[in-house]
């Protein structure tokens, strides 16, 4: 839910002027400076927000290649042999050795691979090696391990929540916004009278005030306090 307090705070002004305390043409240009800041504040945070997901992601994404490196100089160096044939051997040494803390021995002791999956997974990896696509195919192995499955669930994560909040601040700056437009288009507002309700207006000022004063200077004053008021609605 949006912080109200801001909004509360721009809006203060608004009793102001319907209370008669600020007139229009002394609120209007601090409306509009309210109205110019609420913009730039808007597109200020659109640009942060942009950047900072840019950051995150780069930063995400160099965790992954590391991570994807690391993996790919374990399969070359603990799972082939010199001649970059797969060498089942070398993986059942390991997973037989309760100290080994290789990535592939750990999926398969954790129940994410069976010893058959880890093993077909380095035939693979070494059958890769000789062909053209070499790199993305090894890459696209390597990532179903958990050293990068987990990587990849926590970046989703991380970024659903960056965007979620980000949803949250556009929509608050994005009802400041409203609110200083509404405020700066009410400063703009001017009460027309047409020849009518000038006409009434009059007639009511007569009868309420000017016909109960008996002094012609203070009747001649009254009068010109009506067309001042009137006067108002013109401006």
């Amino acid at each position: 839910m949006p912080n109200p307090r801001p909004r509360s705070c721009l809006m203060l002004a608004a009793p102001l002027l319907m209370a008669g305390c600020l007139s229009p043409d002394a609120a209007a240009p601090v409306a509009d400076s309210a109205l110019r800041h609420a913009r730039a504040a808007q597109a200020a945070h659109a640009q942060d927000v942009s950047a900072l997901r840019a950051a995150t992601v780069a930063l995400l994404e160099v965790r992954r290649r590391r991570l994807l490196t690391d993996l790919h100089l374990e399969f070359v160096s603990r799972w082939t042999d010199p001649d970059g044939r797969a060498d089942p051997d070398a993986f059942d040494r390991a997973l037989a050795d309760p100290g080994e803390d290789a990535a592939l021995v750990a999926d398969v002791r954790f129940g994410l691979l069976t010893r058959a999956n880890a093993q077909t997974l380095i035939a693979d990896f070494a059958a890769a090696e000789s062909l053209s696509s070499a790199a993305d195919l090894q890459r696209a192995m390597l990532a179903g391990l958990s050293p990068v499955s987990r990587h990849d669930a926590d970046a989703r994560s991380l970024l659903a929540a960056l965007d979620e909040r980000a949803s949250r601040s556009a929509a608050l700056h994005a009802e400041l916004l409203a609110d200083a437009g509404a405020l700066a288009a009410f400063t703009d507002q001017r009460p027309a009278l047409d020849e009518a309700s000038r006409a009434a207006a009059s007639e009511l000022w007569t009868l309420a005030v000017a016909g109960a004063l008996h002094d012609p200077a203070q009747r001649a004053a009254a009068q010109r306090l009506l067309e001042q008021l009137l006067a108002l609605g013109e401006r």
